[in-house]
């Protein structure tokens, strides 16, 4: 049985920008919450990496083309195991009001015996993905014209062919038994630091996503209590409210050490006065996602 899903997004960005992110497959992939880890570069357009939708768990390989029809540049992403995945997208340039604009058409495939279970978890594939490339896009657009962003190295040729085979799902680490409390940082600047807001954005897995209506200052008690209740000692968050404007907030061994607002006119505000202007914003509706990090970014 084959599950299909079809998206359309817009992008306040430039196609210039957008498709140099979207055509390398090792970025893209970072931008997607099933896969877990990046296992193998093969070359620079396929990669052996870790793929995990609902309780589904496996390697796989995943390949990346692209063409053109006209002014529409087309990349498709497929991956391969006992399961069959593809992204088809249709990326081009408009303009809006004199201000670039980048419209995304997207087909999502994927091809299991398993189609009943998998199919809710197709759907929520595709609108954490969607979110991603609106929220996210652009800080890793940033950070990969800086050249902050390192990919992994395509691995020498081995002597023997890895097979692609089904694997358990890794447990996650047990939390420990003790309540954590959450403290903040004086100057909670950490995100500021774009190298490392770009491997956490890349490199992130999402855990949660909810939306309530909450003050600036709610939203860090919010998050907190998060943290504590989960006995949690990192969390990454980002909450957007429906005017475009964006939190993120880095909570690190039980203190939080990273708060930053990106406003929508693309004004960014770090650390200590960052934490003064949220405590001035009233209560507004927040879509709030929340991401556990790799051990090598808790250190």
């Amino acid at each position: 049985m084959v599950i299909v899903n079809e998206f359309s997004v817009a992008l306040s960005l430039h196609v210039d920008e957008v498709l140099p992110i979207l055509s390398d497959l090792q970025l893209h992939l970072g931008l997607w919450p099933i896969i877990e880890s990046l296992i193998e570069v093969l070359s620079d357009g396929e990669v052996l990496a870790n793929l995990r939708i609902g309780d589904y768990s496996s390697k796989a390989r995943f390949r990346l083309s692209t063409n053109r029809e006209g002014e529409v540049a087309i990349i498709v992403i497929e991956g391969r195991d006992d399961l069959s995945l593809e992204l088809r997208l249709s990326v081009v340039g408009r303009e809006l009001l004199g201000k670039p604009l980048t419209i995304v058409r997207g087909r999502v495939s994927v091809k299991s015996a398993n189609e009943k279970a998998l199919k809710p978890r197709v759907k929520e594939f595709i609108e954490s993905y969607t979110n991603r490339l609106i929220e996210e896009l652009p800080a890793v657009i940033e950070a990969w014209k800086k050249g902050l962003i390192k990919r992994a190295e395509v691995a020498q040729p081995a002597t023997e062919v890895v097979p692609v085979e089904q694997v358990k799902r890794e447990e996650l680490p047990k939390p420990s038994a003790e309540v954590v409390e959450v403290g903040l940082a004086e100057n909670p600047a950490a995100l500021e630091d774009e190298v490392l807001l770009s491997k956490i954005i890349l490199k992130s897995r999402t855990l949660n996503e909810v939306r309530e209506e909450l003050g600036g200052s709610e939203l860090l008690t919010r998050l907190s209590k998060e943290c504590a209740e989960a006995k949690l000692k990192t969390l990454y968050a980002l909450a957007a409210d429906t005017e475009g404007n964006k939190v993120r907030v880095l909570i690190k061994d039980g203190v939080i050490v990273g708060v930053r607002i990106e406003l929508r006119e693309g004004a960014v505000i770090n650390g200590a006065e960052a934490l003064r202007r949220l405590s001035e914003v009233g209560k507004r509706m927040w879509r709030i996602t929340t991401y556990s990090l790799p051990e090598e970014l808790t250190r």
